[in-house]
């Protein structure tokens, strides 16, 4: 029963790690998506917006936290007359008030709009290393398990053959 258990939780660490989009990839699908299938209006940058961000250095024993401040587009466009303002916190310190640039929207939903960057965003990243400890826990956690029930098996095997041998 143990090992099933295991093989269980084996199995969910494997897809929190690796199958609910925590590997970053989503934005960029996202974009993908709108590409295909969304709608495109012509936007401008209205205005810049400052954000801090806070980004870790060092290792284990010397961990430190850089803060710095990036500037964030905030991007009109007009869809149906309407208008709409996005504040793109992915592609920062790139545009500058004025700069004409692409937004794309899903159709029937202006609201729901990215900016068509060919920047690749920052939470586009391959896996980092939450997602590999995962990842590894959940290998880990899988193999002792089947391990455990070939071991099972095999035994049980054993003693059957020796009661049979016997009886």
């Amino acid at each position: 029963m143990r090992s099933l258990l295991g093989l269980i939780f084996s199995g969910v660490l494997l897809y929190v790690a690796f199958g609910t989009g925590w590997s970053g990839d989503s934005r960029a699908e996202r974009l993908d998506d709108l590409r295909e299938s969304g709608v495109r209006a012509a936007g401008t940058v209205t205005a810049v917006e400052e954000v801090e961000r806070t980004q870790r250095t060092g290792g284990r024993r010397s961990r430190r936290n850089a803060t710095y401040t990036v500037t964030c587009p905030e991007i009109t466009y007009r869809v149906a007359g309407e208008k709409h303002v996005l504040v793109e916190r992915s592609d920062c310190d790139r545009l500058e008030v004025g700069d004409e640039v692409t937004v794309l929207y899903e159709e029937g939903a202006p609201y729901n709009a990215m900016l068509d960057s060919d920047r690749p965003y920052e939470e586009a990243r391959s896996w980092d290393r939450s997602t590999w400890i995962l990842g590894g826990a959940g290998v880990v956690f899988g193999l002792g398990s089947l391990l455990g029930i070939v071991m099972r098996v095999s035994g049980w095997r054993q003693r059957r053959s020796g009661a049979v041998a016997a009886g």
